[in-house]
């Protein structure tokens, strides 16, 4: 099964992602017409701040079995089998949450702002999620999201491989370090990027992992 693996440890925080994704899910060509649109799309992966200032991306993971699909209610989220990512059909949703609320990553939204109901002036606000850019899929593409990253913190593939090849890079790493040797996992100029990183967070007030001596 193909799907997008999450590397937090090369996130840097550039939110690439998160640009490509809402110009995808737009019908707009460019990004300049992107921030002009009132209101802003919002994108379907939201890159995060943790402890230490560090970011990772968080989207939707697309469960099997997923409960966000078990629960509802109107049968609005259902499953494309030939990618096997779990979508949702905004006509169908009623908007009761329950699907947000039992899902482990905290992957679905209502942004209010969605789209008005015909007939009346409320607006109705449908379950937001990462659809895994089912065109693209459907097309022999990649997710926009994963194709704009450039550190390797969001990869696409088959899931088997990209397993193996994370266990066979940390099997190296394990067996340099244990002979007294430097394993790198990261680019050097990333881990520049985490030493500053833990650098701010040790200025505070900042979360930091790291306890006091």
């Amino acid at each position: 099964m193909k799907t997008v693996m999450v590397k937090t440890e090369n996130c840097v925080g550039c939110r690439h992602c998160e640009l490509a994704c809402s110009l995808e899910h737009s019908s707009l060509d460019n990004t300049y017409e992107l921030f002009q649109q009132k209101p802003p799309l919002s994108a379907r992966i939201d890159v995060r701040t943790g402890i230490d200032l560090l970011n990772f991306p968080l989207r939707c993971q697309h469960c099997d079995p997923a409960p966000c699909l078990e629960i509802c209610p109107s049968g609005a989220i259902s499953r494309d089998r030939p990618t096997e990512t779990v979508q949702v059909n905004d006509d169908d949703c009623i908007s009761c949450g329950m699907c947000a609320m039992v899902c482990p990553y905290s992957a679905i939204t209502f942004p209010v702002y969605r789209e008005k109901m015909p007939g009346t002036e409320k607006v109705k606000a449908s379950a937001y999620k990462c659809d895994d850019c089912l065109e693209r899929r459907q097309e022999g593409d990649i997710p926009a999201c994963t194709e704009a990253c450039r550190t390797g913190a969001l990869e696409f593939g088959e899931i088997d491989e990209m397993v193996s090849a994370d266990r066979d890079e940390l099997a190296v790493l394990l067996t340099a370090e244990a002979s007294g040797k430097r394993g790198e996992r990261r680019p050097k100029n990333m881990e520049k990027y985490r030493e500053l990183k833990l650098k701010m967070a040790g200025l505070g007030p900042f979360p930091a992992s790291r306890k006091e001596e």
